[in-house]
């Protein structure tokens, strides 16, 4: 059977020329990435874990270079034991002074909406610009999974047609399409709340209205969420809308706090962990509400 580690050359503590094995997963740097909402490095490692499963990860420079970081990988299923990761840390390090230009590039980013001056237009893992649509990586994988595309925009007109014209519907529709304006309107983010008895429609109008930028199922949010939850979420979704489901079950004062957070179109401003302060980030984003009276 064929064995395939990495390896380095040199002398072994036996004092022969035998390969020194620094890592029993064969392991390579396959991309590069651009992170075009920070600015930083990320690369795209390609391995076998040990299943023999061929696995791909992005990771920031950091997390290649930096031996408290490689043992971490371990965790993902890459053998590497704590001893030999400054050697690994070695490895990357040469990979990406003597291959980088030669990688295949990618572009990433940590949040949808207007990118590049406002030229272009990130939704879920698409770009679009005057020059067409471009494939993007989003680093936030799961919470934009709702923003798949399926289907056409004919056969959601078809779909749509029996609803579209009842007043609270379009009214939606107006708002989930209008949220993408707003930077240019220089308009404040805002809110839609829909307040009214069980089955009266609150949940299927929405559902039309977001089914517009992907999943409605998906999309839709709990309404007892965190405050830090959906401040998270604003940024990830600036530029869009997001759908908050039932806060009649969230307390008062927190769904206070929540509107307040959400509308200021601002985070908290918070400390790093090693020291100084964290970029405050903006988004400008529609909120639609639903509560059913009790």
């Amino acid at each position: 059977m064929i064995k395939v580690y990495l390896y380095i050359n040199g002398t072994s503590y036996t004092g022969t020329n035998d390969p020194i094995y620094i890592c029993y997963s064969p392991i390579v740097i396959s991309s590069l990435g651009l992170d075009i909402d920070t600015d930083e490095f990320w690369y795209e490692i390609t391995y076998k874990n040990t299943l023999g499963q061929i696995k791909y990860l992005d990771v920031i420079q950091e997390d290649l270079i930096k031996r408290s970081k490689i043992v971490n990988l371990s965790n993902k299923g890459i053998n590497v034991i704590d001893k030999k990761a400054s050697d690994l840390c070695e490895y990357f390090n040469k990979s990406i002074q003597e291959c980088t230009r030669k990688l295949p590039q990618k572009i990433l980013m940590q949040s949808n909406g207007w990118k590049n001056g406002q030229k272009s237009f990130v939704l879920g893992t698409r770009m679009y610009s005057e020059s067409g649509i471009q494939k993007v990586i989003q680093l936030n994988s799961e919470e934009i999974k709702g923003l798949s595309k399926k289907g056409s925009l004919d056969n959601w007109k078809v779909g749509v047609e029996c609803v579209i014209s009842d007043p609270v519907v379009r009214f939606k529709c107006y708002c989930v399409a209008g949220t993408i304006l707003l930077y240019f309107l220089d308009a404040q983010s805002f809110i839609a709340h829909h307040v009214g008895d069980t089955s009266t429609g609150k949940t299927i109008s929405n559902n039309f209205a977001f089914s517009m930028i992907g999943d409605p199922n998906i999309l839709k949010l709990a309404g007892h969420s965190t405050s830090t939850y959906l401040e998270e979420a604003a940024n990830t979704y600036s530029d869009l809308p997001i759908f908050l489901d039932e806060v009649s079950i969230q307390n008062v004062e927190i769904l206070t706090e929540i509107t307040y957070v959400l509308t200021n179109g601002t985070e908290k401003g918070r400390g790093k962990k090693d020291g100084g302060v964290r970029k405050v980030r903006h988004w400008r984003i529609g909120v639609l509400l639903q509560k059913i009276i009790i």
